[in-house]
């Protein structure tokens, strides 16, 4: 007999809505599908996806309902030839429960159910933290809600569940090597995130949404940092960055050290929009013409523009910062660019009305000194190595972990 359960590499625990391209047309059309509640079974060799889905019997245990199923994937899909016993036992397996164990009657010990979980050296990575993880990849790759396509779903998913168990794996190691975080370390760090809230009730909120207690949120802080004071210990205090190898970064990409030309200036703007109608238009040229002639009899340009502009800088005397190309419309960067400190352009009109600009200060494009970028480039380059060496670290790591994967 085919030991199937030996061959699992991937369990789902929960309702799942299965793709119709792995379930036969026949369990598709059967009514009440996507309410049923059973074992579904997809098998993938010669390079062709297979399955089989169906409820427990009454008498049959979980494990017999996969060995059932992965049986009738392998031999009566009628899509394919059916498989020999021989390449059953090459064949990948993937293993569906549509629903939890004990909802399907399983009564047993929990040493079944652990066997269907994911885990890392015995230790259960907690299904509720691999959907709210997951749950926060989609919002951020969907913003909007759209629909994530089947392939980038598949990748997010293994991303999701590998940084799960790479995190497990720094965790247990943490403890081996009795690292402790002091708990005045901890809230202080709790209480950092609650003071990007406007409230302690938005804190709540969003604990709530999340599934969350604060009890939760102060433990993944104490993990998070006992993980990354053994990232330093094991891996940092190893790099040193010379000075020949900040410098040789530096020759050899003169590129990433250009600071483009700027220009410091302020701007008086009275609204108009582009559509308008011609009338309405005219008047908002009236208006900055006449401002325009008390800028050329000599008032104060800052005063002016505090006193009419009716852009947003406006009670900052139009202030602008310096800016670079390509950070304004086009007209507006055309003309500040043109002007030489301390001359103020002729009106000039944007897809927001009219303009008058005056230039405060003007800095030519110039490569920054090794001096001025040496510490943030050791920096970075410190940081880039230890990205690349933690990872190396991680795969050790993973080298003498037994690791599951049921999902």
């Amino acid at each position: 007999m085919v030991q199937v359960a030996r061959r699992t590499i991937a369990v789902r625990l929960g309702i799942l809505n299965v793709p119709s391209k792995v379930v036969p047309d026949h369990d598709l059309a059967e009514p009440g599908f996507q309410e049923k509640r059973g074992t579904f079974v997809t098998l993938k060799t010669r390079g062709q996806l297979r399955g089989c889905m169906g409820c427990l019997t009454p008498t049959e245990t979980i494990l017999e309902g996969i060995q059932r199923n992965a049986i009738n994937a392998a031999f009566n899909d009628p899509r394919f030839p059916a498989l020999t016993s021989e390449e059953l036992e090459q064949a990948d397996i993937d293993i569906s429960i549509l629903t939890s164990p004990r909802e399907l009657g399983y009564t047993g010990d929990d040493d079944l159910l652990n066997k269907l979980r994911p885990n890392v050296d015995g230790v259960i990575i907690n299904k509720d933290a691999y959907d709210r993880e997951l749950d926060f990849f989609v919002r951020r790759a969907a913003p909007g809600g759209q629909q994530i396509p089947d392939v980038k779903m598949a990748q997010m998913k293994n991303e999701v569940l590998e940084s799960l168990i790479d995190r497990e794996l720094l965790f247990q190691e943490t403890k081996k090597k009795g690292i402790q975080v002091k708990p005045e370390a901890v809230s202080d760090q709790l209480k950092k995130i609650k003071e990007r809230y406007p409230n302690k009730e938005e804190f709540k909120k969003l604990l709530s949404n999340m599934g969350l207690t604060e009890s939760d949120v102060q433990a993944q802080i104490e993990r998070g940092m006992a993980i990354q004071e053994l990232i330093d210990k094991e891996v940092g205090e190893k790099i040193k960055i010379s000075d020949e190898e900040t410098k040789a970064f530096y020759d050899k990409n003169p590129q990433l050290f250009q600071q483009p030309e700027q220009v410091k200036a302020s701007h008086i703007l009275i609204k108009v929009a582009a559509d308008a109608p011609d009338a309405q238009k005219a008047e908002a040229r009236k208006k900055i013409e006449a401002v325009q002639q008390k800028a050329q009899k000599g008032e104060d340009f800052a005063t002016l523009a505090k006193t009419y502009s009716e852009g947003p800088s406006g009670p900052k005397g139009g202030a602008l910062g310096y800016f670079r190309r390509g950070q304004m419309v086009k007209p507006f960067e055309e003309a500040a660019f043109s002007l030489k400190p301390n001359e103020t352009s002729e009106i000039v009109e944007t897809q927001f009305g009219y303009h008058l600009i005056k230039v405060d200060d003007k800095k030519p494009a110039t490569k920054m000194a090794y001096a001025e970028v040496k510490d943030r480039l050791s920096d970075n380059l410190k940081k880039q190595k230890m990205d690349s060496e933690a990872n190396a670290y991680i795969e050790t790591l993973r080298k003498d972990a037994k690791i599951e994967k049921f999902l």
